[in-house]
C-alpha cells in the first residue's frame, strides 16, 4: 500500500465517481479534495505563476498530514517532488469528452470561470468552444501540459473502468464501487450525443480539430491498466 494516492480528476472522465467511490473506501478523514488550482481556469496562479510548481518540494506538503488521498482539478506536477506514492487518473476519448463538457456547461451555473462565461456570453457552437485553445489541447496543453506521463502507476480509460478498478484493487487492496453520480443537466443529452456522433463529417472536424488530444489519448489511456 502506497503511503499517499495521487488521483488527478480530469472534468468529464467519471472523476466525481471516483472520488465518491475514493471517499467511501478510505474515509472522509483520510481524503483531501484540491479543487482550488483548476488547471482550467486561466486565472489561477497554475497559469499565471511561472514559479508556481518551483513553490513546491518534499517539504511543502504538510497539509496533507494524516492523509491517504489526494483527489481533485490539480496539474500532476503540483504533487510531483512527493514520493512515494501511487499516481492515477482517468482519460475520455477526447471528443466524447468535448461533447459531455460543452452540454454540461450549457446547462451548468456561472462560477466565475472565464471560459465559462465567454462560452455563454457568445452562445459559442460545439465547433467554436473546441476551437478555444485550451479547449483544443485540453489533455496535451492544460491538464498534463509538460507532465512526464510515465510518473502515473495507472491511466484509466473512462470506456473501461472495471479495467481500472481491477489495476487499483490490485495496487492497493481497496474495492472500489463507483456510484452514477453528475449526470448531464442537458435534457435529451444522449440523444443529442449520438446526433452528433453519428454524423460523419461533424465528428471528422472535431477530430481534426482534437487531433493532439487525440494523440495523447491514443498514447497513454490505458497505460498501467
Amino acid at each position: 500500500m502506497p503511503d499517499i494516492i495521487i488521483s488527478v480528476h480530469v472534468p468529464k472522465c467519471a472523476g466525481e465517481s471516483f472520488g465518491e467511490a475514493l471517499e467511501d473506501a478510505f474515509g472522509p478523514a483520510d481524503m483531501y479534495y484540491d479543487y482550488d488550482d483548476s488547471p482550467f481556469n486561466p486565472t489561477k496562479p497554475v497559469n499565471t505563476d511561472p514559479n508556481y510548481f518551483q513553490s513546491f518540494d518534499k517539504n511543502s506538503y504538510g497539509f496533507l498530514r494524516g492523509k491517504r488521498v489526494v483527489h481533485g482539478h490539480f496539474h500532476p506536477n503540483k504533487y510531483k517532488a512527493l514520493s512515494p506514492a501511487l499516481r492515477v487518473t482517468v482519460l475520455r476519448e477526447p471528443v466524447e469528452r468535448l461533447i459531455s463538457h460543452y452540454f454540461f456547461w450549457k446547462h451548468h451555473p456561472r462560477h466565475h470561470h472565464p471560459l465559462h462565461d465567454y462560452m455563454l456570453d457568445h452562445q459559442l457552437s460545439l465547433e467554436a468552444f473546441a476551437e478555444i485553445p485550451s479547449v483544443k489541447h485540453f489533455y496535451s496543453g492544460v491538464f498534463f501540459k509538460d507532465v512526464d506521463m510515465n510518473i502515473f502507476d495507472a491511466v484509466g480509460k473512462f470506456g473501461d473502468m472495471e479495467k481500472f478498478l481491477s489495476t487499483f484493487f490490485q495496487r492497493t487492496q481497496h474495492h472500489l464501487v463507483l456510484p452514477v453520480t453528475n449526470a448531464n443537466p442537458q435534457n435529451n443529452y444522449s440523444h443529442l450525443k449520438n446526433e452528433i456522433l453519428n454524423d460523419t463529417k461533424r465528428i471528422e472536424c472535431l477530430r481534426a480539430l482534437l487531433s493532439e488530444d487525440t494523440a495523447f489519448y491514443e498514447h497513454w489511456a490505458g497505460k498501467g491498466c
